[in-house]
């Protein structure tokens, strides 16, 4: 991918190596010397990808009346994004990607017998990524004291833009997993074919995101006088871990009134659970106060529960009277 950036001249160069500010003088050694005419710096930079990945299915039958299934799959991929894709334009200021993916299934199936038979499932899903910046650099080792992890996006606006150093929002990252087991009775009694189910479900959802902040100049000559025109800064990490359990439960009866005629008749169940932050890092509105409250401090909860649903099944199969054709 080709890149462009216009860069300092020789003159303005020997401006920032003789001005007394250090922290400037420090930050120019990031900027490359101009390779072609009109003080602009070409170069292009690339972005590699590799992954790795595969999957094992395992079935084993106990006997012929029960038999079990496990699956797993993973992926590993580690990526290279170019400086464009953070909104810098000089080679070096891209970043680096990580992530797992993992899916785990377990299936086991039991016939007690010829009326009765039992399936028990577990499932679980895990992604966890990481977003870092492809060169790390430290605002205190250039002097500036602004609180924040990492480095600031620094942008000067001239004829070209010239854009470089950390990524506003890297590093940041995310841990999440969904957890389920089900399990389902299927019982033949006479002319009822029951089915009795329930699924637990947990989800954990778990963040960071630092914001080493950005530094914005209207010019060349205001950035070699330290003169920013605009600033961002958030020195706290805005860190969460969020879980949520739910439930699930039902049951139906496919009921053969006459040889063609089935009833279907069923209820279903689910009670979705408040997400709850494990710090009470959540805030709510208060319109009274005009201002935010953090959960556990007047506020018990940031969300109702979901919990009155119930889902009736009615339905009906006929078969019409007559003689089969083909």
């Amino acid at each position: 991918m080709p890149l462009s950036a216009t860069v300092l001249s020789a003159g303005e160069r020997a401006q920032a190596n003789a001005t007394s500010d250090a922290i400037i003088k420090k930050i120019v050694t990031l900027i490359p010397e101009a390779n072609s005419p009109g003080n602009f710096f070409i170069s292009s930079a690339v972005s590699p990808v590799d992954i790795h990945q595969g999957t094992a299915n395992v079935s084993h039958s106990f006997s012929d009346a029960h038999r079990v299934n496990v699956y797993y799959a993973m992926q590993h991929d580690s990526r290279k994004e170019p400086p464009t894709t953070q909104g810098s334009n000089l080679p070096g200021y891209g970043d680096s990607r990580e992530g797992w993916r993992q899916v785990l299934t377990f299936n086991d199936t039991k016939v007690f017998s010829s009326t009765l038979v039992n399936e028990a499932r577990l499932g679980y899903n895990r992604i966890h990524i990481t977003f870092d910046p492809a060169t790390p650099l430290t605002a205190a080792d250039f002097g500036i004291n602004n609180g924040a992890i990492g480095f600031p996006q620094i942008t000067v606006v001239n004829a070209n833009t010239l854009a470089f150093g950390g990524i506003n929002g890297f590093p940041q990252g995310r841990g999440d997993y969904t957890a389920v087991f089900s399990d389902s009775l299927n019982w033949i009694h006479g002319n009822h074919s029951f089915k009795f189910g329930g699924e637990y479900r947990r989800t954990n959802n778990n963040n960071f995101t630092y914001t080493p902040g950005t530094f914005g100049f209207a010019s060349i000559a205001a950035f070699l006088a330290d003169q920013a025109n605009a600033f961002t800064a958030n020195p706290s990490n805005r860190a969460s871990r969020i879980y949520v359990n739910a439930l699930g439960a039902f049951v139906q009866d496919s009921f053969k009134v006459k040889p063609n005629l089935l009833l279907e008749l069923g209820l279903r169940y689910d009670w979705n659970g408040t997400p709850t932050e494990a710090a009470n890092r959540f805030v709510v509105f208060d319109p009274v106060a005009d201002s935010l409250v953090q959960i556990g401090k007047g506020v018990d909860k940031a969300y109702q529960q979901n919990a009155l649903n119930f889902e009736p099944r009615v339905g009906f199969s006929w078969m019409c009277s007559g003689t089969a054709r083909r």
